[in-house]
């Protein structure tokens, strides 16, 4: 065989072992959007209820939840089983936080259809720019056969997934989220779990609810959805694959300035940006809370903290190109 010839029969063999290759990720990218397209509905329809911990790095909790589905509408209810008695409690897309003796009550909104899962509703194809997507073993988790997905960044901006869902039901019964070196940032799995009918009674350890809640303190300062008027700051850079999918102002509890709120998602992680007036007393530089990083700096006699699950790089990019304009239009 001449030379050309031996040239083009490695080409040839090269081209199909590429397409064979996306062929493969194709129809593996079908089966994990099958499994995660019942994982989302699973999470906002059934009705369930169990034990489960929560682990961030050397942190462990244990908690309670409940969740129902009465006349279409969802209601979840998430207690702590040790440290200091604390609930949440859902109703669709309102959320009230209950610390003993009801102080702090802090109602708020959030998107509808999160629910327990720690991530929001995942559709691969509008993913797969930034994340691989594969199918693993089965394994068992809570006396419950589950399927593994692992959900697997394509670059050091964002963290990895792992789910495993209950091949039944397609609840995740164990969500494991690390960083690029494999290390563990924060763990979710269920001890025990019930699906199906379950009552609407509070657990043990759950604390009275109060029927005329405090008000939103975001509504009773003023807080709106939207700005109703251009902002002042501009972002000349952002991690790729992050767009800005809410912009709004809100008051401060004691009214003393107004915080603007900025929330980048790439479909999957999502980051905070908030920016006030401020004495100089913010954050400066990094710091972490369990899985959450954090990242602070003075931007023009502004507090500049951005705040999100994902590293900490991917903080800086956005803390450290937001500028300041002084004549917005």
């Amino acid at each position: 065989m001449g030379a050309s010839r031996r040239h083009y029969a490695g080409v040839l063999a090269l081209a199909l072992l590429l397409v064979g290759a996306a062929q493969g990720e194709a129809t593996e990218l079908a089966t994990v959007s099958a499994w995660l397209e019942r994982m989302n509905r699973a999470v906002r329809l059934l009705q369930y209820e169990g034990r489960f911990v929560y682990q961030h790095r050397d942190h462990l909790e244990a908690l309670h939840i409940r969740h129902t589905v009465r006349d279409g509408k969802e209601r979840e209810r998430l207690v702590s089983l040790n440290g200091s008695p604390r609930q949440v409690v859902r109703t669709d897309d309102k959320v009230t936080c209950m610390l003993p003796q009801a102080q702090n009550m802090a109602p708020d909104r959030r998107a509808a259809g999160r629910g327990f899962s720690p991530i929001p509703p995942i559709r691969p194809e509008e993913l797969a720019q930034h994340y691989r997507f594969e199918v693993g073993d089965r394994t068992r988790v809570a006396g419950r056969q589950a399927q593994i997905i692992a959900i697997l960044p394509r670059d050091d901006l964002r963290y990895g997934y792992q789910l495993a869902l209950d091949v039944e039901h397609a609840l995740p019964l164990r969500t494991t989220m690390v960083d690029s070196a494999g290390q563990l940032v924060s763990q979710i799995m269920f001890t025990e779990l019930r699906v199906g009918d379950v009552s609407d009674e509070p657990h043990p350890a759950a604390l009275p609810e109060i029927a005329a809640a405090a008000p939103d303190p975001a509504h009773k300062h003023g807080a709106r959805a939207h700005l109703m008027k251009p902002t002042a700051w501009q972002f000349t850079g952002r991690p790729s694959g992050f767009m800005l999918n809410l912009h709004r102002r809100y008051a401060k509890p004691d009214g003393s300035a107004d915080v603007e709120h900025f929330i980048f998602s790439d479909g999957l992680a999502t980051v905070s940006v908030y920016v006030e007036a401020g004495s100089g007393e913010g954050l400066q530089g990094t710091t972490q809370a369990g899985p959450i990083n954090a990242y602070g700096r003075r931007v023009d006699a502004h507090q500049v903290t951005v705040v999100g699950e994902v590293p900490p790089q991917t903080l800086r990019q956005l803390g450290e190109n937001i500028v300041r304009i002084l004549d917005p239009k």
